[in-house]
């Protein structure tokens, strides 16, 4: 289906004279496979071929320039240009293997090492002086990537060669700066903890100048620094918002040059849910976000007013009768209302224009810190938009859908944002926006991203023609995680090449970030632990900066006897009720085993919270153990998804035997996994068959699949209970797993780090009703015999979850 859509969509702009670039590429090879006329006119007219940035080439390019560049021949050439030879000094590339950072539009870094081979005729030449980067800098690069790069990895990675620095005069220091390290912090607190160390350093060059002198590029002398001087790399955009918000804590001007950041920035995301309520007149989540916006400015009272007064959120609504037309709300969707009505004679630019100057978008941008930053990137989105009409995109819809595409962080666009001549400001750039740049100072954020990650939703990888698919409910084709294993190892490999990439980068300085939490593998860790000993003299750390005292609070007396305060003070208090108000009230099991495990050390400390197996009540286990025998069809979201049918078919079972296979064909089929129906039916039977299980069977009282939900100290547990039943002595709580259980040993440990959670459960259930769980009990589910572990010490574990909530003690 694939290919006839794409096959269909190209003939189309054929047809119509509407060619993309690939479309050239592919009528080109056409042309050089199927005409010996043009093969020989072309080999004719072209007798040296120069390649240049060789790392970036796809499979279509190399077989045009091969050949244009072989032998003449007459007829259809359809061999592999693998297999075509090319003319004596007719072919030269010029390229860096270890800055292949483009497979994903198949620039594979296995088809350059190919190339090299094929047409190398002897040892390559290598050219490894660096005009770029000074010294120091090229020093610790060598050192880092020397390690991570240390040996050519077939068709995969090339090795490291070391690069030579051209510039060695240069005053100050210029060794490369380390941020932060491992940290026992949870994802966002990560985040904030090491933008905040990125704004502070920045912030140390904008007060101390003289201590980082870089190069003017005109003069060739050397000069104090400037913010314009400084780019921040980011390899991907989930540390932006925090970024921003700590560099305009530090009072930083910044600018977001990468056109793929900007969908991601506040402005854009309220425009576009603005441009969402006008597309979809009943999405109430994307028109009461667009009333929020400083668009409308409708505030929660306002909102909560209209909401009592029986107005909908829908624009094809009245209004409430008691309300009068000038009620913000009132206004505001009256006012979407219009443009609703407008949506099908404008296109997408002049709908998003006409939003922006009747709401006065370009006004309120003063209401920040750099209001020419917010205009560049309302402009840059209205130029989108032009653009995506003028290549024939589609209305408003299609429109949305390619700008959420763009935000989305497996966007590979990189369109880059024009600063304004005189705009002294740090640049914030993506590391692929970055390429073929160079800056005075980089400063390299976004250490925690990790590397060798799986990413979710439907996937395919092709071997040969042959494509091996995987769906988002987790079923996958035969060959598919054999392929995904290679697919990842790949994936690492391109990793330590982007991280290449924004290190060199730098010409002048180099900060780089190390935040990372446990050990996983991560850009930071990687940095941390290949950088070496500080007394090697390749790194250091900088110095605290002095903290300025806080100016005295400045009052304006204005008529009237009103005094308006500091910005600053407001600032800061503001900054306080929110960290007040952001507590959370409700906790689940799961996430308070998480937090108490960190504290325990019985997990990676502070491993993102994104990267957690997904591990909760209604899933089982999501990542398995690499060894686990059963892992060809246990593992990744194949494993939740079997958990979710185990569940389910437990839940829901009557006591017959045979009704266990029936409900497990059903549930798989469900969860999009029917070929796996005798393992969940296998998995089910082996809970039923635990002691405990029996034991709740045949008590007077037991309940299956329980929601509970209770306060503790400070805030409340919430989760479902597998099982529990009441016994002569108590209550009883069962918990199912279906993680991949390899020894005893294992499941004592995995009893251990699950022993928080089932104890939430318990503490719950006692919080709700008043009666004692006298034992908690967790049921391993496997195809075999069930493997069963009571919780120890419950009382103690009790003690601990009312610590991690702030409770007092309990009197027993």
């Amino acid at each position: 289906r694939i290919a006839r859509a794409t096959r269909a969509a190209a003939e189309l702009r054929r047809a119509e004279g509407q060619l993309v670039f690939h479309d050239l590429l592919v009528l080109a090879r056409r042309l050089v496979r199927t005409s010996a006329e043009a093969r020989a006119a072309l080999h004719e007219r072209y007798q040296r071929l120069l390649l240049d940035e060789f790392q970036d080439t796809d499979p279509i390019q190399i077989e045009v320039a091969v050949l244009i560049a072989a032998a003449i021949e007459d007829g259809h050439v359809a061999r592999p240009w693998s297999d075509i030879a090319a003319e004596t000094g007719r072919l030269f590339f010029v390229g860096d293997p270890k800055q292949s950072i483009y497979r994903f539009r198949r620039a594979d870094i296995g088809l350059f090492l190919d190339a090299r081979n094929a047409f190398g005729g002897g040892a390559p030449v290598p050219l490894v002086q660096s005009f770029r980067t000074v010294a120091p800098v090229l020093d610790w690069v060598n050192h880092v990537f020397g390690q991570l790069m240390a040996e050519e990895v077939v068709r995969a990675q090339a090795a490291y060669q070391p690069l030579v620095a051209f510039r060695e005069d240069h005053p100050g220091d210029h060794r490369v700066v380390l941020l932060g390290g491992e940290r026992a912090l949870r994802a966002a607190e990560l985040r904030d903890e090491e933008a905040r160390a990125v704004a502070d350093a920045i912030a140390g060059i904008r007060d101390d100048p003289a201590s980082w002198p870089v190069e003017d590029q005109q003069s060739r002398t050397w000069r104090p620094a400037r913010l314009s001087d400084v780019t921040i790399l980011v390899p991907t955009r989930t540390s932006l918002r925090q970024l921003e918000d700590a560099l305009d804590a530090e009072d930083l001007p910044y600018r977001v040059a990468t056109g793929a950041l900007v969908y991601d920035t506040q402005e854009v995301r309220e425009v576009l849910d603005a441009l969402r309520a006008i597309d979809d007149p009943g999405d109430a989540i994307a028109l009461v976000s667009a009333l929020r916006s400083p668009l409308y400015a409708c505030s929660d009272v306002d909102l909560f007013t209209y909401h009592e007064a029986g107005g909908h959120w829908d624009l094809r609504r009245s209004a409430p009768a008691d309300l009068t037309a000038d009620h913000p709300v009132v206004a505001g969707i009256a006012h979407l209302r219009t443009l609703w009505d407008s949506r099908w004679w404008l296109e997408p630019s002049a709908l998003l224009e006409r939003l922006l100057y009747e709401r006065n978008a370009f006004a309120l941008a003063f209401a920040h810190r750099r209001p020419r930053e917010v205009w560049r990137r309302l402009r840059f989105v209205v130029d989108q938009a032009r653009a995506f009409e003028e290549s024939g995109g589609g209305g408003l819809r299609s429109f949305l859908a390619w700008a959420e595409l763009q935000r989305s962080e497996g966007s590979r666009v990189h369109e880059p944002l024009q600063a304004e001549t005189d705009d002294v400001a740090v640049s914030i750039l993506t590391v692929h926006g970055s390429k073929g740049l160079e800056f005075p100072i980089t400063v390299l954020s976004g250490a925690s991203t990790q590397v060798g990650g799986r990413r979710g939703g439907v996937r395919v990888h092709w071997e040969g023609d042959i494509p091996e698919l995987k769906l988002k409910a987790g079923a996958a084709t035969e060959h598919f995680h054999r392929l995904d294993d290679l697919e990842a190892e790949m994936d690492v490999h391109e990793r330590a090449r982007l991280l290449y990439v924004a290190c060199t980068r730098a010409r002048d300085h180099l900060i780089v970030s190390t935040f990372h939490a446990g050990t996983r593998p991560s850009y930071g860790r990687w940095l941390q632990e290949l950088s070496g000993d500080p007394e090697d003299g390749r790194w250091r750390r900088l110095p605290d900066r002095p903290v300025a005292a806080a100016p005295a609070s400045v009052q304006l007396a204005l008529p009237g006897a009103l005094v308006v305060d500091d910005r600053d003070g407001w600032l800061a208090e503001r900054a306080e009720l929110l960290v007040e108000r952001g507590q959370r009230t409700f906790v689940s099991a799961t996430e308070l085993a998480r937090d108490g495990a960190a504290h325990d050390g019985r997990r990676t400390v502070g491993a993102p919270e994104e990267d957690e197996p997904e591990v909760d009540e209604t899933g089982g286990a999501g990542r398995e153990d690499d060894d686990a025998p059963e892992r060809h069809w246990r593992r990744g979201r194949a494993g939740t998804a079997i958990g979710r049918a185990v569940h389910a078919t437990l839940e829901l079972h009557d006591g017959d035997p045979a009704s266990i296979q029936v409900l497990a064909a059903r549930h798989a089929h469900l969860e999009a996994i029917p070929e796996l129906a005798d393992q969940v039916a296998a998995l089910a039977r082996s809970a039923l068959a635990a002691p405990t299980v029996v034991a709740a069977h045949a008590a007077a009282r037991s309940w299956r699949e329980l929601y509970v939900a209770a306060p503790v100290g400070d805030r409340a547990i919430e989760g479902y209970i597998d099982l529990l039943y009441e016994s002569p002595d108590g209550l009883v709580v069962v918990d199912y797993k279906t993680d991949a259980v390899s020894s005893p040993a294992d499941a004592d440990a995995k009893t251990a780090r699950y022993s928080l959670q089932t104890t939430a459960y318990a503490l719950a259930i006692e919080a709700s009703t008043g009666l004692e769980v006298v034992s908690a009990h967790l049921v391993f589910c496997t195809t075999g015999a069930p493997i069963e572990r009571r919780v120890p010490h419950l009382s103690e574990r009790k003690e601990d979850v009312r610590r991690l909530l702030g409770a007092a003690p309990s009197m027993h």
